[in-house]
């Protein structure tokens, strides 16, 4: 409303002192748009009102900045052009708080999460997939030095520092991230409450938490990463050593805590009696199981995964089933035998994959994230092959039985039967 006076009030004085008919109209009508925006927002009408009022100053702001320009004058026009302009962020930011989204998953939020939530998850799948090329072109165009040195040397900086610079895990980054908990529909189901579980970290008992499926980008994780307790946040997730040099996917990535998958370093871990720091999360299927499943079934590479239950036999440490319903069926992944051969070697996804729109942008489909109860396992020091295959048997077991319990939770996976290859 203050604006629409001064707007009313700059109009009548235009036409007084010059004899403009047409400042005094356009400041009328701005004037009168922006109180009716204030009015119908007082009338709680307010999608209607801040769009009307951001319609307005936009408007106002690109007139008056228009005429800035070419009087360099900053009274009135410069002061009006800033005024309306930042009415203009407002009031466009109010109407997207107003409106109202639905999202794929079936929830209802705010435009404005749901944009926050689309651009948030956006950057891990974009620059997952686009930092390979951009890293083999900075490399290119700084042995050719082409068009210029100087350019490629600009061109190539973020990869430069990046691999100078080591990456360091952000958790206070997760409570800027929520709107993608609402983007994703996020919701968890825990077997195993996490005030349990630090109780039993607390008095020695180290987790293996076995995650499937593994998905292109691990959404579900990351929702859980920033939906969880801070002291959850401290537990490693445990992936291919070269995500960890990988230039710019190492600190995009890198941001909710890497360390090495190696069996040396898993045992290093998990021997720790430190509370929650000696448990580390592992994806079971690995780069491996990305090519398998699909929107139409579930298929997890599991079957000849046992490395992870030796190892928690061998080092009296216990082994956490988790279900991340949703990381396949966000992004479709393309699959052919040498994508899938080509990926397997760095142990990175090397393929194009989509989501909304044929873009590799996630959709906003529901995700959910289901921490099954401990299997109970022993401390056997020299665990036999019979051992070990008792045990996986179990792990498998739980896993289907989490897969068929909860999977009508989840619109995408209703239909899905899960296989194990």
């Amino acid at each position: 409303c203050g604006l629409g006076l001064l707007t009313i009030i700059g109009g009548v004085v235009g036409f007084v002192k010059k004899g403009s008919t047409a400042s005094l109209v356009f400041g009328v009508v701005c004037g009168l748009l922006l109180f009716g925006g204030g009015l119908l927002v007082s009338k709680r009408k307010n999608v209607a009102g801040h769009a009307l009022a951001s319609t307005t100053s936009g408007a106002l702001a690109f007139a008056m900045g228009k005429r800035y320009l070419i009087t360099g004058k900053m009274m009135p026009s410069g002061m009006i052009a800033i005024l309306s302009f930042l009415t203009l962020v407002h009031h466009f930011k109010k109407t997207l708080e107003s409106k109202l989204t639905t999202t794929s998953a079936g929830t209802t939020i705010s435009s404005l999460r749901w944009w926050q939530g689309f651009f948030l998850s956006s950057i891990f799948s974009v620059v997952y997939l686009l930092t390979p090329v951009y890293n083999i072109s900075a490399v290119v165009l700084l042995c050719m030095q082409y068009p210029t040195r100087r350019y490629a040397i600009a061109y190539a900086a973020p990869f430069l520092l990046s691999v100078i610079i080591p990456s360091t895990e952000m958790c206070f980054l997760a409570k800027y991230m929520t709107s993608m908990l609402d983007y994703f529909g996020y919701e968890e189901i825990l077997e195993i409450s996490n005030e349990e579980t630090l109780k039993r970290v607390n008095s020695g008992q180290n987790y293996i938490l076995a995650m499937q499926p593994h998905g292109v980008v691990s959404f579900c994780s990351l929702c859980s990463w920033v939906n969880t307790e801070p002291e959850f946040r401290r537990i490693k997730t445990g992936v291919a050593s070269v995500l960890l040099k990988f230039p710019i996917l190492k600190h995009v990535m890198g941001i909710y805590g890497l360390t090495p998958a190696s069996g040396s370093n898993v045992k290093k871990i998990l021997n720790r009696k430190d509370g929650i720091d000696g448990s580390i999360v592992l994806y079971i299927g690995g780069i491996a199981e990305l090519f398998k499943s699909s929107r139409k079934e579930e298929r997890l590479y599991l079957k000849k995964r046992k490395g992870f239950i030796k190892i928690a036999l061998r080092e009296g440490s216990d082994v956490i089933p988790v279900y991340l319903f949703g990381n396949t069926s966000v992004l479709t992944v393309l699959k052919t035998s040498f994508l899938a051969a080509l990926s397997r070697k760095p142990q990175m996804s090397l393929t194009y994959f989509w989501g909304k729109w044929m873009l590799p942008i996630p959709r906003d489909e529901k995700l959910l994230y289901v921490r099954g109860r401990p299997l109970n396992l022993p401390h056997i020091p020299e665990p036999t092959n019979e051992d070990v295959d008792k045990w996986h048997a179990k792990y498998c077991d739980e896993v289907k039985r989490i897969f068929d319990s909860y999977k009508e939770k989840v619109p995408a996976y209703k239909h899905k039967t899960l296989y194990f290859d």
